[in-house]
């Protein structure tokens, strides 16, 4: 079969055709359809640009609620607190006078129960007479001594006794090395009496800090031994 025959046979039974629309109507419908699409296409955008905006305008107002909540939480929290600032003026008084009270009694030696422990160091038959008391203070140091090899001080306790007998003041040295806050002491002098036959001793001690009484003082930040008031009963 030639060329010819074969395309002769393939358009036997088809149905003629014939296009007899205008180009220019074909192009306004294909024109339509485009501009509708484009319409479509708009009002897509504008769709998800108006739910954008619902949302981060809800969002704001959230927002906004949110922060007129924690305003009025923070106002309610301020209310409750004037009505404490009273409480907390007597707190910080308390506190400074506490402070005041520490550092006052921080140089503190209890000399009246100090000075009992002192007399129940000495033989039964020896009276104190007399005592001469230098000691530190919150403001001014304890001058120490210009001789070499002395260990630091914070007071002296210089003290006159009474005896009967001549007195051993080697062993009332003895004693007296018990009392908290010792560092050495020195017989000044021994004098007799004549008309009342009474020996007169002299000391005079040597105090560090291990004598200071802390009692406002907390336990961990104390650095003495405590006073020697326990010692007085003995």
């Amino acid at each position: 079969m030639s060329p010819r025959s074969a395309v002769e046979e393939l358009a036997v039974g088809r149905r003629p055709r014939a296009d007899l629309i205008p180009p220019e109507i074909v192009a306004e419908h294909q024109a339509k359809k485009t501009r509708r699409r484009l319409l479509l296409g708009l009002l897509g955008v504008l769709l998800v640009v108006g739910l954008a905006a619902g949302g981060a305008t809800w969002l704001n107002v959230q927002s906004q609620f949110a922060l007129l909540a924690s305003q009025a939480r923070t106002a309610d929290l301020l209310v409750e607190q004037a009505k404490y600032i009273e409480v907390r003026r007597v707190q910080e008084e308390i506190a400074l006078i506490e402070s005041g009270r520490k550092v006052g009694a921080s140089t503190e030696i209890l000399w009246k129960d100090y000075l009992l422990s002192v007399q129940s160091k000495l033989p039964a038959d020896v009276v104190v007479m007399s005592v001469l008391i230098e000691s530190a203070s919150p403001l001014s140091e304890f001058a120490q001594s210009d001789e070499p090899l002395q260990e630091p001080r914070v007071a002296t306790l210089t003290f006159s006794a009474v005896s009967a007998t001549l007195p051993d003041v080697t062993s009332w040295l003895d004693g007296l090395a018990d009392l908290p806050g010792y560092v050495g002491a020195t017989p000044a002098s021994v004098s007799l009496d004549e008309e009342s036959r009474l020996y007169t001793s002299a000391v005079t001690m040597q105090i560090d800090e291990g004598a200071w009484s802390e009692r406002f003082t907390p336990d961990d930040e104390k650095v003495g031994e405590g006073q020697a008031g326990s010692e007085a009963g003995e």
